[in-house]
This record gives C-alpha cells, sequence and structure tokens, in this order.
C-alpha cells in the first residue's frame, strides 16, 4: 500500500546519515500520540504509532543538521507498510515514510505564545541562554506595534472595488 499523507509527531530518534548505492539517505523514527475520547467524554492517550522516516538528498541534509530528538514535527511524503514476523513468530507491522517536505511544528508550544506578547517580539535563538550574539543583534527597543482591531460587520461597506479595477 502507498498512499501520500501528513504526519504531526515527535523525533524519536536523532536524524542519521546512512550511505546506501542510491545515495545518501537519513532516517529517523517519528511518534504520533493519538487522543481518544473516553467514555466519560474527557480525553485520553491512545496508542502511539511510529514511522520510520527516510528523507533523501537536500531535504536529507536539512534534516540532519536542523531535526533533533524529541522536536515536533510535520511531514509530508508516501507512506508504505510493510507486514513481516519476527524472530518470535509474532507479525510486525513497519510504517515506511519517504519525506518529502519536513517542518517544524509550532503549534503547541508556550513559548512562542508567550514571545508574541512580550516587547520586541520572540528573541533570536540563544537569547534566553545568555548566549551572547554579534553587535547589533540586540534588537532593542521597538516601537509599540498597534493592537489588531476586529474585522467589520460587513465587510461590503470597507470594500469599494470596481470593475475596472479586476485584473481579469
Amino acid at each position: 500500500m502507498t498512499d501520500r499523507i501528513t504526519v504531526t509527531g515527535n523525533i524519536g530518534q536523532t536524524p542519521r546519515r546512512k550511505a546506501t548505492p542510491k545515495g545518501d539517505v537519513v532516517e529517523f523514527t517519528l511518534a504520533r500520540d493519538q487522543r481518544v475520547q473516553a467514555e466519560d467524554g474527557g480525553w485520553r492517550d491512545g496508542e502511539t504509532l511510529w514511522y520510520a522516516v527516510s528523507a533523501w538528498d537536500r531535504l536529507g541534509a536539512s534534516a540532519e543538521t536542523a531535526l533533533a530528538r524529541g522536536q515536533r514535527v510535520i511531514v509530508e511524503g508516501r507512506l508504505t507498510e510493510r507486514r513481516w514476523t519476527g524472530q518470535d513468530g509474532v507479525e510486525r507491522l513497519t510504517r515506511d515514510l519517504r519525506a518529502d517536505v519536513i517542518g517544524r511544528d509550532i503549534s503547541q508550544r508556550a513559548d512562542v505564545a508567550a514571545a508574541a506578547e512580550r516587547p520586541g517580539g520572540p528573541r533570536p535563538s540563544g537569547a534566553a541562554s545568555g548566549e551572547q550574539r554579534p553587535a547589533g543583534a540586540d534588537r532593542g527597543a521597538q516601537p509599540a506595534r498597534e493592537p489588531l482591531r476586529p474585522a467589520p460587520a460587513d465587510w461590503s461597506t470597507t470594500l469599494a472595488v470596481e470593475e475596472e479595477d479586476t485584473p481579469f
């Protein structure tokens, strides 16, 4: 079975490069936790699904340097499932995901939300740990940003578009 899918999860092992006759590939595992609704209406952790992710060529080189164990990522690619029998006689299932796109998932990071509220916006990487930055890298005091205004109830009154303005 081969399908295109998008999976969001946590990197289970640090990406590692492997040389093959077809070129270099970077491999890592990806864990996706499912949340399921319990009978009482609350939520609980369900089964963890594991994927063996492979990234080839430039994507693999980028993944090797940019990703680390524990990071939350989004991977889009082609899924292949293989069933096999282990030495103990138990039938197993392996989900292989050949990545076409890999990106970081920042949707559940509390520090990103807090940084957005902080004057001057988020800090550059390393600023929270006291790491020294090059001269001029300090963002210093920036002008206050105007707060977002709610959208008007009737958008048709805010946009005056004439037929001559239409580019097609």
